[in-house]
């Protein structure tokens, strides 16, 4: 995780190890025990419409002819549980804001810049055998107050959302 000779560990590095513990449902520090995700609130702009087309690919939308803007970046992990053994069947979702910094959600107004039709916003997989799941979607970006994110919930099939 180190950046070249300066030693220093990489930003991107970092943000994508960040996010795969934060989604993980267990998280490792250098061999402690595992410990469950820590509750959180789903945060702004939980979205509310779920219809139409919200599968692993965020970058182009079904029946649109443009390819959402941004750069393109692809999102796996693994959901696993206390003992570190996968779930498999869980289902994994996220969203996040377009590249012009707005939610595909009926209260974010915008700040007068339009949202990227392009876009999906929202995604939906469940996980494979050994608890993996994937989407390709955008590199988060900033938007006012609040630091470039994806949100994310997982909701095993027999049990209570993470």
């Amino acid at each position: 995780m180190h950046d070249g000779a300066s030693g220093r560990i990489g930003r991107r590095r970092l943000l994508a190890g960040a996010m795969a513990l934060a989604t993980a449902g267990t998280w490792r520090i250098a061999g402690a025990a595992a410990g469950a995700t820590p509750r959180q609130t789903a945060g702004p702009f939980d979205p509310v419409d779920w219809a139409g087309d919200i599968d692993w690919d965020l970058v182009r939308v079904t029946g649109a002819a443009a390819q959402a803007l941004g750069q393109v970046t692809h999102l796996s992990g693994r959901v696993v549980d206390r003992a570190g053994a996968p779930v498999a069947g869980a289902r994994v979702e996220i969203w996040q804001c377009d590249a012009n910094g707005r939610y595909r959600h009926p209260g974010d107004s915008g700040r007068g810049v339009s949202r990227d039709s392009g876009f999906q916003g929202r995604g939906r997989v469940f996980t494979d055998a050994e608890g993996r799941y994937r989407f390709r979607t955008i590199r988060p970006v900033p938007y006012p107050g609040r630091t470039p994110h994806i949100h994310f919930r997982v909701a095993p099939a027999s049990g209570r959302e993470l």
